[in-house]
This record gives C-alpha cells, structure tokens and sequence, in this order.
C-alpha cells in the first residue's frame, strides 16, 4: 500500500541522529537520519511517541514533506493551515494551551523522551 500512515495531529519532531554514507572516494552519497515524533497528548503514554530511520525523502513544495523508513512505510508532513484545517488548528491551539498550563510535568517527560529515544536511535543497527 503507497498511503501514508497517520498518527494524528504531530506536536512536534526532533532529529535524533544523523548517518551519512559515502562513497569509496569519500564523497557522500545519502544520509539516513533517526526521527523523533510525539503526537499531541504524548503525556498519556509511550504509544503516542515514536522514533524512525528515515532512508529517503521528498518534498513537493514548501507545505510537504514525504518521510519513507528502513520499513518501506511513507510518513506524510504536512502544515496547517487556519482557513483549512480548522478542527485540526484549535486542537492545536487547545494543546498548546494545555502543555504551557502544565510546563513543569512536560519539561520532565520531554527530558526523558528525548534521552530514551536518542538511545534507540543510537542503538538501531545494533538490534
């Protein structure tokens, strides 16, 4: 199937390690990159967060991005716009409000997501 998956509504991505390749005259050739990704409501548990290898990508204007993993799965990234995505946009809006509401108990969960999941992707082609 060539349908992006959907996790919802992304709060927010972070690159977590970076390979280049190269060639045997040392020019490089790709880089795979490890992302992190934590979808809105992340606090509710491990699920919501989600580290990938991603292999290939491609953009077809300013507002797009495709994300293809090691799996062969399509991640798609797209931006909101207000006039368009207007559910998506105030759930936005609710989740940031929520998040600043509550920065004590997201500064300690982002400080260890953020450490558990550069260890996944520091350990990935070890597994």
């Amino acid at each position: 199937d060539d349908e992006p998956l959907d996790f919802g509504l992304i709060d927010s991505y972070t690159v977590t390690r970076v390979a280049p390749h190269f060639d045997s005259a040392g020019n490089m050739t790709k880089t795979d990159f490890w992302l992190m990704f934590k979808s809105a409501g992340y606090n509710n548990g491990f699920q919501y967060t989600h580290t990938i290898k991603i292999v290939d990508w491609s953009q077809e204007d300013t507002y797009l991005l495709d994300l293809t993993d090691d799996r062969g799965r399509r991640f798609h990234i797209e931006l909101l716009f207000p006039t368009q995505d207007v559910e998506m946009v105030a759930d936005w809006k609710d989740w940031q409000q929520y998040k600043v509401e509550n920065w004590q108990l997201f500064d300690t969960i982002d400080s260890q997501l953020l450490e558990e999941h550069s260890r996944i992707a520091e350990e990935w082609d070890a597994a």
